[in-house]
């Protein structure tokens, strides 16, 4: 039935309204409106990253804040776009969606699911319509009506990172971004989707996003209807039979009745086995296994990275060229009995200290790499996203530098170049040959397409990178419990020993970072993934800096020593990058090898 605006989106505009402004006078963020009963993320985790889910069981109570919150919206800060479909948007919805899209640069294409009776009013989508009109090509938003089927809609929100990585999703059934009284029967979840994921939902968002309306003045007038109120004795039994579930006791599994051929006695491991059965988690009864605190931890840290190898087939080729020894008057290898003498020959159009600049280019994107990344094995390494970032930025400039040197080395043009350097050449083969007891020159067109190949090799140079390109991989370690194989633990503690030792090793030998085109400080702040005590220490009072990394370091080469199990290894490394005192992290090490 028609109606004007409820209460209750009077009360929750004027809530959003009071959250916005504070937020833009910067007294505080948008928080959860919750129960007593939930929140929306760990309370060791205030600001979640993905994967989570949402509401949570809170571990105490406590008074309701007086601020709205979007759960996933720490999840948000980098995200370049946002797409997908939502559900019973309302004026508080609308006012973040405005606040999101603040960021100039971030483009939005969002579906808004309307069904009879959703919170959705005229007065929301006109002003939905007005942000779009004011950025354009950056906003977009499209109306699509529930036709059939129960309930309400769903929600899927995908954002795609600036850095290109797989887009995370934030899907459930909390509508309205879940600007909302959280229930425990809604389940939300924030999590990257892999490739065949993304390309399915990309599918399914072009298909919905062609069958729904542009929003526009005429589209924007959806009826004002509320649902239809119940009577107050229906209501009544409701609460009732509510009241009745809350207080319901745990009723005592119901034992099976033994067949006559059944023993009537248990053994102590069936007992043992029962107990151990009924004190299990219900997720724990059907298979499924949990991190512990430190496994989570450790997950949690190298989810946002990826493992970094160098593409050496994307490497441009020596600029020196290998001839046959034929050349010289010699042959390719001498016996005398069992002793062996292999030569080999190369040219090139430059010199030994030219060429050895040019060497220094063609393998920097392994120098840069070991610089920047954190062992993971043999010729691997890991790298967090921003640090990812940086890496390319520094070998496109290592890049650049590379090809203005071999410019400067050739002129402007690389036949000219070559050409000139014919008869040079020819005449250091002839001192070559002569050296090696031989005399005359080399056959012409043997001397042609040496420099034929050459100059290939110089222009391929030009047209790419002297660089070798890296590629990256998703580095994902499978941590189960206490019982977890140990080989994957002694893969992890490698990451975290250098992860722990990054920062000490660069405040302590400022020079370790010299030659980058990055500032030392963003660079720490790119590996800073745990947020490391260390980097909380003044960084103007230099002396008690670099004293603090000498100990830290020293500590950390005794507990990469020590003979205590990888995970133990681990959890020693984060308790520094904690702040936790050297003889808490010294008497933990100490028990553990009692332990072993």
């Amino acid at each position: 039935m028609p109606q004007g605006e409820s209460e209750t989106h009077v009360i929750a505009r004027t809530c959003v309204l009071r959250s916005l402004a504070r937020r833009r006078g910067n007294e505080g963020r948008l928080r959860p409106r919750t129960s007593n009963r939930l929140h929306v993320m760990d309370s060791k985790a205030p600001k979640p990253t993905p994967p989570f889910v949402w509401p949570l069981p809170a571990e105490g109570t406590g008074p309701e804040p007086d601020e709205l919150l979007v759960p996933f919206e720490d999840a948000l800060a980098d995200a370049k776009s946002i797409a997908g479909i939502v559900s019973g948007i309302d004026s508080s919805g609308v006012g973040w969606i405005e606040e999101l899209l603040r960021e100039p640069e971030r483009k939005a294409l969002l579906i808004l699911a309307v069904y009879a009776g959703c919170p959705t009013r005229k007065d929301d989508l006109l002003r939905l319509l007005a942000l779009q009109r004011r950025r354009t090509a950056k906003t977009e938003f499209r109306v699509l009506p529930m036709t059939g089927g129960s309930g309400a809609p769903g929600n899927c929100l995908a954002t795609i990172p600036a850095d290109g990585a797989s887009p995370v999703f934030f899907f459930g059934t909390t509508p309205n971004f879940g600007i909302a009284r959280f229930d425990t029967t809604q389940i939300n979840m924030a999590f990257q989707a892999d490739p065949l994921l993304t390309n399915k939902w990309s599918s399914w968002l072009d298909s919905s996003w062609a069958e729904a309306t542009a929003l526009t003045e005429s589209t924007a007038r959806i009826p004002s209807l509320v649902p239809a109120r119940g009577s107050a004795d229906a209501a009544a039994q409701w609460r009732e039979y509510c009241d009745l579930l809350a207080h319901e006791p745990e009723q005592p599994k119901q034992e099976e009745t033994p067949s006559p051929d059944d023993d009537n006695s248990e053994s102590p491991a069936e007992e043992s086995a029962q107990s151990e059965s009924e004190d299990q988690a219900p997720s724990e009864s059907i298979g499924i296994r949990k991190l512990d605190e430190l496994a989570e931890r450790v997950t949690r840290l190298f989810q946002n990275g990826k493992q970094v190898v160098i593409d050496h087939e994307s490497i441009v080729k020596p600029l020196k060229v290998s001839v046959t020894p034929e050349l010289f008057g010699q042959s390719r290898e001498y016996w005398e009995g069992p002793v062996g003498q292999f030569q080999s020959f190369q040219i090139s159009t430059f010199s030994k200290d030219e060429l050895s600049v040019i060497e220094k280019y063609r393998t920097c994107s392994q120098t840069l790499l070991e610089k920047l990344g954190l062992p993971l094995g043999s010729g691997m390494r890991w790298m967090p996203a921003r640090m990812i970032s940086i890496y390319e930025r520094e070998i496109t400039s290592k890049g650049e530098e590379a090809k203005n040197a071999l410019i400067r080395l050739i002129g402007k043009h690389s036949r000219t170049y070559v050409d000139g350097k014919k008869e040079e050449i020819e005449q250091y083969i002839k001192r070559t040959h002569q050296r090696l007891g031989g005399d005359g020159y080399p056959p012409p067109e043997i001397l042609d397409k040496v420099l034929n190949r050459l100059l290939i090799r110089i222009d391929n140079a030009l047209k790419s990178s002297l660089l070798a390109q890296p590629t990256y991989s998703e580095y994902r370690p499978v941590l189960y419990g206490q019982g977890s194989i140990e080989a994957h633990w002694a893969q992890v503690q490698r990451l975290v020993l250098a992860l722990t030792r990054f920062p000490r090793k660069v405040l302590h030998r400022r020079d370790i970072l010299a030659g980058m085109a990055t500032s030392q400080s963003e660079i720490m702040q790119a590996m800073n993934i745990a947020d490391d005590a260390i980097l909380k220490i003044d960084q103007y009072e230099e002396y008690q800096v670099r004293r603090e990394s000498v100990r830290d370091l020293g500590l950390l080469n005794w507990i990469a020593k020590s003979n205590i199990k990888a995970r133990d290894r681990c959890k020693a490394c984060l308790m520094m990058i904690d702040g936790v005192s050297h003889g808490l992290v010294h008497e933990f090490v100490l028990r553990s090898e009692s332990q072993k």
